[in-house]
């Protein structure tokens, strides 16, 4: 734990302040969440959930249900994480927080497009997008704009997302929230690359490695060196860019990860050996964590080179 925070807890616990204790455990499962540390960002969540219902304080109160339906999504468990999104959408309703309830909205649209149900991700989406808009948050409005713009870009819609990010980003870029402009930034640079503007993805990526160092962000800065690498790839850098995921590749540790560089060698066309090893791991990702973007990659990976999971990973 971060010593900072330390005095905080024992000068709220010594006059016996819960909801100073609540904040202080919120705000720390906040820091874990951000660095992918999720059982230590649930733990944290669930100490401030009793601490504010110890103080019957019903509007943070939703705020947690809200972060623990993000957190037991990030570990797959959809049907914890909608009834926690469903706790805080309708505390935040009846409260008559039209703010919470489009961040409830939003979030509900990332558990949705987690599950590949991607209808209702963006209809919970737009929705979030049109009360931001009716109360002038310009802050929150750019921030949902991006969200639309990643659930467009997975449904294919490259064009619609790089317009979205392109009136986002600007407004992002001004607060000064790291944190929300760096996913925003490396779903711009994806869609840049899939419609092939090659130098502008570069630049985008390049960018968004330098942000997710900033954030201490492991998985952020993998997504951008592996599509600084498919960028380059994609450039003729046919020898430079496969080694460059190789060399991830020795030093990846998380099933996740190793599946991911796995995946893309293959798809540079790089041995079926690759392909083989994705889809055990990928099997065994499903296996924990059923993500529809794990399934797509086993059929796909199956559908290619068969079922053998015999092979090391």
């Amino acid at each position: 734990m971060p010593t900072f925070h330390r005095p905080s807890r024992a000068a709220f616990r010594t006059v016996g302040d819960s909801a100073g204790l609540a904040r202080v455990a919120s705000a720390l499962g906040g820091v874990r969440f951000e660095q992918g540390r999720f059982e230590q960002a649930l733990a944290l969540a669930h100490e401030a959930a009793r601490l504010y219902d110890a103080v019957d304080d019903r509007r943070n109160m939703a705020a947690i249900a809200g972060n623990l339906a993000l957190v037991y999504g990030r570990l797959g468990q959809y049907e914890r994480a909608l009834a926690h999104n469903q706790q805080d959408l309708e505390t935040c309703r009846a409260l008559g927080d039209r703010h919470g309830t489009a961040t409830a909205l939003e979030n509900r649209a990332t558990l949705y497009a987690d599950a590949d149900d991607m209808e209702d991700a963006m209809a919970c989406a737009e929705e979030a997008l049109r009360i931001e808009e009716a109360l002038g948050n310009a802050w929150e409005r750019a921030r949902h704009l991006a969200s639309i713009g990643a659930l467009a870009l997975r449904q294919g819609a490259d064009a619609r997302a790089l317009a979205l990010f392109e009136e986002a980003l600007p407004v992002l870029r001004a607060h000064g929230a790291p944190y929300y402009l760096l996913p925003a930034l490396q779903d711009q640079a994806e869609a840049l690359y899939r419609v092939g503007h090659w130098t502008t993805a570069a630049a985008a990526c390049t960018e968004a490695l330098s942000l997710a160092e900033e954030l201490s962000q492991h998985d952020g800065a993998l997504r951008c060196r592996v599509l600084g690498a498919l960028v380059a790839f994609a450039r003729g850098e046919t020898v430079t860019a496969p080694r460059v995921l190789e060399a991830l590749l020795r030093e990846a540790d998380e099933p996740a990860d190793r599946a991911m560089l796995h995946y893309e060698l293959w798809r540079m066309g790089q041995g079926d050996q690759h392909a083989q090893s994705a889809v055990a791991l990928y099997q065994e990702l499903c296996e924990r964590t059923p993500r529809a973007t794990y399934r797509t990659r086993v059929e796909e990976l199956r559908a290619a080179v068969g079922d053998r999971s015999d092979l090391p990973v």
